[in-house]
């Protein structure tokens, strides 16, 4: 996701959003063979996880409590979702080159935004929830 995310902040700033995934791939030292599970893998985590906020947000509507076990098996899934796609992009990646990528990512991430990265490679799903839940 990190991957697009770079891209589509270029697109909507009207700039050229295929100029990230050079320079992604160049400084990460990905191969073609590995871009394409990091393109794939988070554009089905975006359409699973857009579906299920569009269900919740629906529920919501209807007067489904916040708190609803319709509304809580829902973000279940969701983080279901991200732990299932973790396990892909490791398994494609392979463990180590995986946690390699990982530290990169966080490395840059972090310093683009002024922070410490935090230790580890990721292993459970970010606790920020999507508008609708």
């Amino acid at each position: 996701m990190w991957y697009d995310g770079q891209a589509y902040k270029l697109t909507l700033q009207g700039k050229d959003g295929s100029r990230p995934a050079s320079r992604i791939r160049l400084q990460f030292g990905l191969t073609a063979r590995e871009e394409e599970p990091l393109k794939a893998i988070p554009a089905d985590s975006r359409t699973k996880v857009a579906a299920m906020v569009a269900t919740a947000q629906s529920m919501k509507s209807a007067g489904t409590p916040a708190g609803s076990p319709q509304l809580q098996n829902l973000l279940s899934q969701r983080k279901q979702v991200a732990l299932d796609h973790i396990q892909q992009l490791t398994a494609a990646f392979g463990p180590s080159r995986f946690s390699q990528l990982d530290r990169q990512v966080r490395a840059t991430t972090f310093k683009q935004a002024g922070r410490a990265a935090p230790g580890g490679p990721l292993r459970t799903p970010p606790t920020k929830r999507p508008p609708g839940y």
